[in-house]
């Protein structure tokens, strides 16, 4: 996607606009989720993803403005294209992870729940970010992005006595497990993008190494999941 849009006179950022239709995937690939299992399934889904979206987008977004806040006064109308770098991406992830469970927890919805519906959502926004942005460097990351979806949405519903169901927690796990291991494998053999740093740790990029931390988090919450049953 271009990296700036323009809409008559109005110019939009690509990324942005790329980040938006990531969360309607998002949402859409819940909605097929608890589809297979509306019982089970249910929750606020919409709300949280509403609203987890926009504190990322916004953190995402105008985060600059706390290492350079005087383009507000100086060029306000640079606000409408630029966006932070990737700290201010990850912190507005953080955030919008931190307020969906805040928010699941509030509305009544367990941890390993709220984490597996949270997981499904990031799955189907991940699949369209990496298919829409720089697909040359991504298409590796969207296809196990897509195997993760299938696998997720195809998987039986919670059911008691159903030992070839899934049990809360399952989903995230199983994303954080296929995220990591089969991210860091491509991540292996792919052709690194241009603005990806040097390696900072073992020979390994942050993104590397976000990678791993993804599975390692799956493992703790697998022996979380398993201790509380």
């Amino acid at each position: 996607m271009p990296e700036v849009i323009e809409i008559g006179g109005l110019a939009l950022n690509g990324m942005l606009l790329t980040a938006l239709i990531a969360a309607l995937a998002g949402y859409g690939a819940l909605r097929l989720w608890t589809a297979r299992a509306r019982a089970s399934r249910s929750g606020p889904w919409g709300d949280l993803t509403a609203g987890a979206a926009v504190i990322a987008i916004i953190i995402w977004k105008f985060g600059v403005l706390f290492r350079e806040p005087s383009l507000l006064w100086e060029q306000p109308r640079l606000l409408l294209v630029i966006i932070g770098s990737g700290t201010e991406a990850a912190a507005g992830l953080a955030a919008a992870g931190v307020y969906w469970i805040w928010q699941a927890r509030r509305k009544g919805v367990g941890f390993l729940p709220a984490l597996d519906a949270m997981a499904v959502t990031a799955a189907g926004g991940l699949l369209v970010w990496n298919l829409l942005s720089a697909f040359e460097y991504r298409w590796g990351y969207a296809a196990v992005c897509a195997a993760l979806l299938a696998i997720l949405i195809g998987r039986p519903a919670p059911a008691a006595g159903q030992a070839a169901g899934e049990t809360p927690g399952s989903a995230a796990v199983l994303a954080g497990y296929v995220l990591g291991a089969g991210c860091l494998t491509v991540s292996l053999f792919a052709v690194p993008p241009p603005w990806v740093r040097p390696p900072m740790l073992a020979g390994l990029t942050s993104t590397q190494l976000l990678f791993i931390a993804a599975g390692l988090a799956a493992a703790v919450l697998d022996a979380y999941k398993d201790r509380t049953g």
